[in-house]
């Protein structure tokens, strides 16, 4: 769960608890083996399939539910076999959650059974170190540390135990100041062994280099788990590396970054004069629910060098532009990008949303492997510098996946949010005077802080920011003029990645850092795409911001203007000699270092293959183990499921429960006073009469005489005469009695705790 590499992983945890619970419960049923096996697995199966699709599903009634996983499972399937990306994630939960409910269940079927817990910390041992592969999170390192920390202990204690037993069957006999004293040792020993797996790498790395180069094995094994690349896209990628990644899933955070450190080094040159604030866009958020931006519903597609990427508004408004972006991080996987980017030198992978079939509305660029430091990357694309003019006649022609994914607004949104944008575009008539009208509204009236305390853990961030706080950095302005547009009818996005607070003449080039990291709105006009704004107040204005929300809207300018200029950035070279080093580092043999290409389609092919023969292998060898042996088959099933049937029905209170569905109403009505004495632990034997029990409970609750007597009179007529009996008055009775025996039981089990604390003082 704490990867959250899938929305659902707790339902994982779920299955791995009610695993271990039901392993439990067959544990203690004491059938032969040859007879427990095939009854967990059926049991295991059938209770698994019922809770995945209990747990995955939010529609009503279990036939829904049933065809609502099963058509994701069928998609998610056919992109896998295709060699698509799967943009769902239910296979990855299916997979985790099938491979854990089988831990489950194995772990306590095993420990009551045999002790011998070794196969499912087998498998929990293989599934961290495959966690600790995808994502190597120094601060989940204890979790391997303790979970090897615990076999050591398992190892010593089933060492001992198999000592003890020796001896035993000798005849003799260990004591327990012995048994103290081991296990005291293996404690020690344990503590000795972490703290030098802990200690002993640092250590070593104090005399011995780290290389760099990957061994044959490790080359041999990121060769095999590439092919797992498209089968688990869906899932969260988010990996440490030596930058600060920009997550598929985006929280508003408490403060802003204020390392000074450089991070990009860019040069544009353009078919035209442009000099602009610019804002270079890592990553744009379509969803917001649960206080997080997320990417929405997208999948990975990959771009080679040089390939035509499809732009939904480059038309004539747009100034044509080829941008160098120098890395001066150790390693960039993140690309940031300006525009609508229309080619790469580079291959490229984009995060795609699916609600576009013939246009990509892509939400990012990610290049793998990650570029080292000074190493470059380009670009061409086509930057919007609209007029106000412009953007007041673009309209409100939104194509559909516009309207389909950017409008959407969470369930949970406050009716004062709600209220709020009404009163702030009231009377506003085209979209532009819209965002204009937000905009100034956002930085004339809350104050910019780069840091702020944590809200409050139940309210939502937005809401808590616009009415309770109203001080906040650009996270917070950003996601409330999103909200705030979308409930207006304007579609909206939150982009995250650099900006500039100053405008730049491009051709020098410039130096962004990381506290130059921002997060902005960004708008859709047709004709134009997606155009940012500023709401944030320690930025400058964008020029065309505010001159209709001036002339039009009856809002007024702040009557300060925020100082917000960095001072000027030395990049160590003249701007000229940059430009030079870059030119002559294109020139080189740059597409020999390109990724390779990963396909998956074949691979899909054989793990589907693979798993249609074992399937059908196993169900052909168990047709003809059938044929051959119908007879012992027959009886072994008659006598095993009777004997199953009576071990449920010996089951506490839920066995005298399923006892009851074959009997009549009358017959129901009585049994909760043979209920009511099973609680109280009363001795009921088989040859007891009605009137006896009846008047066993009635020694015992005196209270409720006149109900008992009614449903043994009830009783008595529909058992021993052919007097009709109706059932309703005597289905008040036993359930008066029941909710009274409840009451009593509750009420000496209260006594019993008083009194055995009351022991100690």
């Amino acid at each position: 769960m704490l990867t959250n590499w899938a929305e659902d992983l707790d339902v994982v945890g779920w299955f791995l608890f009610l695993g271990g619970l039901l392993g439990y419960l067959l544990g203690r049923w004491k059938g032969r083996w040859f007879t427990l096996l095939p009854v967990t697995v059926f049991l295991g199966s059938l209770i698994f399939a019922f809770l995945f699709v209990s747990m995955m599903s939010q529609s009503a009634g279990l036939s829904s539910k049933s065809l609502e996983i099963w058509n994701r499972i069928i998609l998610a399937a056919a992109q896998l076999s295709g060699g698509l990306p799967v943009t769902d994630s239910v296979l990855f939960v299916l997979a985790a959650g099938f491979l854990f409910w089988w831990v489950g269940v194995t772990t306590g079927l095993l420990i009551l059974r045999t002790g011998k817990p070794w196969i499912p910390v087998l498998l929990l041992g293989i599934i961290l170190l495959v966690i600790e592969h995808y994502q190597p999170e120094p601060r989940r390192v204890f979790y391997t540390w303790a979970y090897a920390a615990i076999c050591l202990v398992l190892l010593g204690r089933q060492f001992f135990l198999n000592k003890r037993s020796e001896i035993e069957n000798q005849g003799e006999t260990i004591g327990s100041d012995t048994e103290f004293d081991f296990s005291r040792g293996i404690i020690l020993s344990v503590i000795l062994i972490s703290s030098m797996a802990l200690v002993a790498p640092g250590f070593m790395h104090l005399f011995i280099n780290r290389s760099n180069e990957s061994s044959h094995l490790s080359q041999k094994w990121n060769a095999f788990s590439s092919n797992f690349e498209n089968a688990f896209f869906a899932l969260d990628q988010t990996q440490l590396s030596q930058e600060d990644l920009i997550a598929d899933d985006f929280s508003l955070g408490t403060g802003q970054i204020s390392s000074t450190d450089p991070v990009l080094f860019i040069q544009v040159t353009s078919q035209g004069p442009i000099e602009i604030p610019s804002y270079w866009r890592g990553k744009a958020y379509s969803t917001y629910a649960n206080k997080t931006w997320s990417l929405g519903n997208s999948y990975k597609q990959s771009y080679p060098a040089a390939s035509k990427i499809n732009v939904q508004d480059s038309t004539n408004h747009g100034t044509k532009v080829k941008v160098w972006v120098q890395s001066l991080l150790p390693e960039l996987s993140q690309i940031y990008t300006i525009g609508d980017v229309t080619s790469f030198n580079r291959r490229i992978d984009a995060a795609v949303a699916t609600e576009t079939i013939y246009e990509k509305e892509i939400m990012g660029y990610f290049i793998e492997p990650a570029i080292k430091e000074n190493e470059i990357y380009r670009f061409e694309t086509v930057v919007f510098a609209p007029t106000v003019s412009q953007l007041t006649e673009a309209g409100e022609d939104y194509p559909e996946w516009v309207s389909q994914r950017y409008l959407q607004v969470p369930e949970s949104v406050s009716s004062r949010i709600i209220n709020l944008s009404q009163d702030i575009t009231q009377g506003r008539e085209t979209p532009f005077d819209k965002v204009a009208a937000v905009t100034l509204f956002l930085r004339t009236n809350y104050e910019f802080q780069p840091v702020i305390q944590a809200p409050p853990r139940k309210a939502d961030p937005i809401d808590w920011f616009l009415f309770e706080y109203k001080k906040g950095f650009c996270n917070y302005y950003a996601s409330a003029e999103v909200l705030l547009l979308r409930i207006a009818g304007v579609p909206a996005r939150l982009a995250v990645g650099y900006a500039q607070r100053s405008s730049s003449v491009f051709t020098e080039g410039f130096t962004l850092q990381r506290n130059d990291s921002h997060a902005w709105p960004e708008v859709y006009f047709p004709g134009y795409g997606w155009i940012p704004f500023e709401p944030t107040a320690s930025m400058p204005e964008l020029s065309w911001s505010y001159q209709t929300a001036n002339n039009n809207t009856g809002y007024q300018n702040p009557a300060t203007e925020v100082e917000g200029n960095l001072s000027e950035k030395v990049t160590g070279l003249s701007g000229e000699d940059r430009a030079n080093m870059l030119l002559e580092q294109l020139d080189s043999d740059i597409v020999s270092t390109l990724p390779r290409s990963r396909e998956l389609s074949i691979f899909g092919y054989v793990l589907i293959s693979l798993a249609g023969i074992i399937v059908a292998g196993s169900g052909v060898m168990a047709v003809i183990w059938i044929k051959k042996n119908p007879i012992l088959i027959k009886e072994f099933w008659n006598s095993n499921f009777t004997r199953f049937r009576r071990w449920v029905f010996k089951t506490p209170i839920f066995g005298f429960w399923l006892q009851t569905f074959g009997l009549s109403p009358v017959q129901r009505n009585f049994s909760s006073i043979e209920f009511a004495l099973r609680l109280f632990g009363e001795d009921i034997r088989q040859g007891n009469t009605p009137a006896e029990l009846a008047v066993k409970l009635k020694n015992r609750m005196p209270e409720i005489e006149e109900e008992i007597d009614l449903l043994l009179r009830d009783y008595q007529i529909a058992t021993y005469s052919l007097t009709p009996v109706s059932s309703n008055p005597g289905k008040n009775a036993a359930a008066k009695i029941r909710i009274e025996s409840w009451k009593l039981w509750w009420d000496g089990m209260g006594n019993r705790i008083k009194k055995y604390f009351n022991r100690f003082g």
